[in-house]
């Protein structure tokens, strides 16, 4: 039961809120997705893979510092370039960590460097929703061991195949967000 896990790898960090839904519908940066099932996985996925796959993205929607998110604002911030500027360097991390932890990946390895991204973070808006900005070196830390979690370098290991569809009315999935 993927919100289990989760809510045992994150409580200790702040968990404000986490509800198991099923049938949600939201838009992401890719268009519009239908998420009818849950899934579960225990390892890792890359930031690419959330790019390329919203339809097992577990929320709609994301938590980055202390600005709320939906699913198509996070995944338009995932297409944006990092040029030059840390804090979208760094929300892309972010957003592939929650994505990976909200899935039931064991978060133990990477706790702190959330918790030290969602401060860095604080109330700045990412672009391309806003136009926060950090510079690289401040973010440089939790966004190379965000990296190393969401790469499978750290903690459960990089995912080999698709989550696996958990069977109906497991409590899993739904809607997560995480400060």
């Amino acid at each position: 039961m993927p919100s289990s896990r989760f809510l045992r790898s994150i409580l200790g960090s702040g968990a404000v809120l986490a509800l198991a839904v099923t049938g949600v519908t939201g838009t992401t940066g890719q268009g519009t997705t239908t998420a009818d099932a849950s899934y579960s996985a225990d390892c890792a996925y890359t930031i690419g893979f959330w790019k390329t796959h919203p339809e097992y993205w577990s929320s709609t929607r994301l938590q980055l510092g202390a600005v709320s998110y939906t699913a198509g604002e996070a995944g338009r911030i995932l297409d944006t370039p990092v040029k030059g500027n840390g804090a979208v360097a760094l929300a892309h991390q972010l957003i592939g960590a929650k994505l990976n932890v909200a899935l039931g990946a064991d978060s133990s390895t990477a706790t702190d460097a959330i918790g030290q991204a969602d401060t860095l973070l604080g109330g700045l808006v990412i672009p391309p929703i806003g136009s926060g900005s950090l510079k690289p070196a401040i973010t440089a830390s939790p966004t190379f061991a965000l990296t190393d979690f969401n790469e499978g370098v750290v903690g459960p290991g990089h995912c080999s195949g698709l989550p696996v569809q958990d069977p109906p009315g497991d409590g899993g999935g739904g809607v997560v967000t995480v400060s």
